[in-house]
Parts: C-alpha cells; structure tokens; sequence
C-alpha cells in the first residue's frame, strides 16, 4: 500500500514536473538540456520522459490485485450457491481471458490519456510566445509511450501466458 502510495505520488510529480517545464520559460534552458539532445527537439529526452510517465502510470493505477481478489471472491460466491455457474471449463478460460483483456485495455487506455496530455500540452505552447510547436516532440512522445506499451503486451500475453502453464 505505501509503495503504491509513493509511485502515484512519483506520477503525479512527473505530470506537475511535464507540465511546468513545457510551459515555463527559464533562461539558459537551450544550454542546460543541449547535452542530453540529440536534435534540436530533444527527441530522446521527450521519448524517455514520456516511457518512464506511461511506466509510472501503469503501476500506479493498474488494479491487477483488486481484480484478482474479485475473481476469487466470484469463485467463493459460486462454490457457495450464490450465483449460478456456467460450464465450468468455459468459466475458467472466461476468468483468464477477461483479465489479460482488462490488462490490455488498462494499458491502451492510459498510453491514450498520456499521448492526449501531450498533445494538449505541445498544443498549449503553440500559443505561448517563447514556446515553439514541434511535431517530432509529439512524435517522440508518443515513440516512448509506445515502446512501454509493446514491452507490456509481449509482458502480457508471452510471459504471464507461459508462467500459467508451470
């Protein structure tokens, strides 16, 4: 519960961190991020920044826990009486499925939200007079959060689908 606590604290940081600096105008900003710039952008550093948001998000709200203890608390209940059964095999290759489903729905959804705050976020510096519109910072930020959203999905279905059948 504490580390949960600490991670969304450290995603609600980064979203604060995110917006003030894209918004903020500070002297020497060229010379102090130019060392970590490999265009004049920052691709890298906008690819990295919005992987390691979209990393912070997902185990800040991802619910596998709470959606774990729902589904044993189903399989109580139907043990018990309480709610009628289907065809047990179809039930429990129903429970499986519906999890990497949510999980994966978990996953698009919050690379969705991420990728709108940064276009909202780049859209907002377009009207800011000492803050310039770029599409390669959009791009890259969506190159970050894609590449958090293709290691969870080979996560998802190669690993947890093979550690089920130890």
């Amino acid at each position: 519960m504490l580390v949960t606590f600490i991670i969304r604290l450290m995603f609600v940081v980064w979203a604060m961190a995110v917006a003030a600096l894209s918004v903020i105008s500070y002297p020497g900003s060229k010379d102090l991020l130019m060392s970590f710039k490999l265009t004049s952008s920052g691709f890298v550093v906008h690819g990295i920044a919005y992987f390691v948001g979209i990393l912070l998000c997902y185990f800040s709200f991802n619910k596998k826990e709470d959606r774990d203890q729902r589904s044993e608390i189903r399989s109580q209940m139907s043990e018990d009486g309480r709610t009628e059964i289907r065809d047990q095999k179809s039930d429990i290759g129903g429970r499986k499925n519906r999890g990497r489903r949510s999980e994966v729905a978990f996953i698009w959804m919050s690379g969705l939200l991420i990728f709108l705050f940064s276009v909202v976020l780049e859209v907002v510096q377009f009207y800011l007079p000492y803050r310039t519109f770029n599409v390669y910072d959009v791009v890259a930020n969506g190159i970050g959060i894609g590449t958090f959203c293709l290691i969870s999905f080979v996560w998802t279905f190669y690993y947890k689908m093979n550690s089920h059948k130890k």
